[in-house]
Order: structure tokens, then sequence, then C-alpha cells
């Protein structure tokens, strides 16, 4: 997702990063043969590439985006779950877009300046 002030504003980017990071996740799982839920945040170096800074074994509050997924129930739930294709793999919706309406009204509200957010 775009980076937002509050990390609470969740849109899926596509293209080449989205790609880039989907292979990183990939090999990392298959690297260390792990199962269950991991959330990476990265962020982009000198050169505009996206590098993993932090990893942790939870659920991100950008579940939310995950809503509807039909694989969503057995990826979470089933230790025997394996994505057989691309499609069984549980991705955000690139059309849905997320956001804690709390965060926008205090955005709005002038507690902290809206940078990239939405105004």
């Amino acid at each position: 997702f775009e980076s937002a002030a509050s990390c609470l504003v969740y849109r899926q980017k596509r293209g080449k990063h989205y790609d880039q990071v989907m292979e990183l996740n990939k090999g990392l799982g298959k690297a260390m043969n792990l199962t269950g839920q991991l959330t990476l945040d990265l962020m982009y170096n000198a050169a505009g590439d996206l590098v993993p800074i932090e990893c942790n074994p939870r659920i991100h509050s950008a579940v939310c985006t995950l809503e509807g997924h039909e694989f969503l129930g057995a990826a979470m739930t089933d230790p025997e779950h394996a994505p057989a294709s691309n499609a069984q793999i549980v991705t955000s919706n690139p059309d849905t877009f997320r956001y804690w309406v709390m965060d926008q009204l205090f955005l709005m509200a002038g507690f902290w300046k809206p940078k990239n957010c939405f105004k």
C-alpha cells in the first residue's frame, strides 16, 4: 500500500513494485518453508526500489482489504492450505479502498499534516 502519515489508509499499488514484492513474498515463503500469516514492511531505497525493513508474524490492520476473497478462510484456518495457482493467493482487490474514519476525522481536524493522504 502507498504510505500514509497515519498508516491507516489502504489501497493496493499495482505495477513493477507490486510484482517484485509478490515475488519476494513467494520466494521467502518457499525458501523458509513458511505457513500462516506474514506481514512485511517495505520502504524505498535511494535507487527507488522497495526493500524489506521489518517482518511480523501477525495480522496487519490492512487485513480489512482481503474481505470477500474466496480463499481467505482457508488461508487463515486450514494448516494444509497451499495455493495451487496465483488466483488462490489471498491478495487485496486493487479496486478496494479502505480507511479508518476516526483517522480521517483527526486528519481533517488538523492533528497532523496530510502529506500524501487524501484530504
